[in-house]
């Protein structure tokens, strides 16, 4: 960078707000990685080019750090979104916080796994759905069929419409839980939490 170099600018934010969490990105190779002042900043470097998926996988990370992660851990989680972005932080969130996740992105598919699961043995501690699913069915007829199958699984609904009323008041529509979908992880861990603990 013109005038400062990112490790100059890293050593003056953290002196001047030692709270903010820093994670260096180069397309470079540079001498100070001996430097041990900068050497936690050069161990986590991230090297251009990355994928978003790298991207918001190093954020991830730095944001949670030093979080608790112990009462979720070993849960398995059923994720039903249409969206690739939304089913990847899903995952990447829930691996932090030490679950297992199935990912779908349709209610078919989530049907069809739930049973499988269920058919093998397996364990499924909470699905999640998106309320709509366009093409196909949609989180309340999921959570109606899943429940025909385990009339114990936990169901909760997942949406970034938080006026809904399904949202509001989920307990009405037979969900156990709700999660305004922000994907922020300790909003996350707050409502599995609430519905399995």
């Amino acid at each position: 960078m013109p005038n400062m170099s990112g490790y100059e600018l890293a050593a003056k934010v953290r002196k001047d707000y030692p709270h903010v969490k820093l994670h260096l990105v180069s397309g470079f190779a540079d001498d100070h990685r001996h430097d041990t002042r900068v050497s936690e900043l050069h161990r986590n470097i991230l090297r251009k080019p990355y994928t978003s998926s790298m991207l918001l996988t190093c954020v991830r990370d730095r944001l949670d750090e030093d979080e608790e992660t112990d009462a979720l851990r070993g849960y398995t989680f059923l994720i039903m979104d249409d969206g690739d972005d939304a089913r990847e932080l899903y995952r990447l969130n829930l691996e932090r916080l030490g679950c297992n996740t199935i990912l779908c992105r349709d209610g078919d598919e989530a049907v069809a796994l739930y049973e499988a699961s269920m058919q093998k043995g397996g364990s499924v501690d909470a699905v999640l759905v998106d309320i709509t699913i366009p093409g196909g069915i949609g989180g309340e007829e999921v959570k109606d069929l899943i429940l025909e199958m385990d009339p114990d699984a936990k169901i909760i609904v997942a949406s970034g419409d938080t006026a809904n009323p399904m949202i509001a008041e989920y307990w009405k529509y037979g969900f156990k839980g709700a999660f305004d979908k922000n994907l922020n992880r300790m909003m996350l861990k707050q409502a599995l939490e609430k519905v399995l603990l």
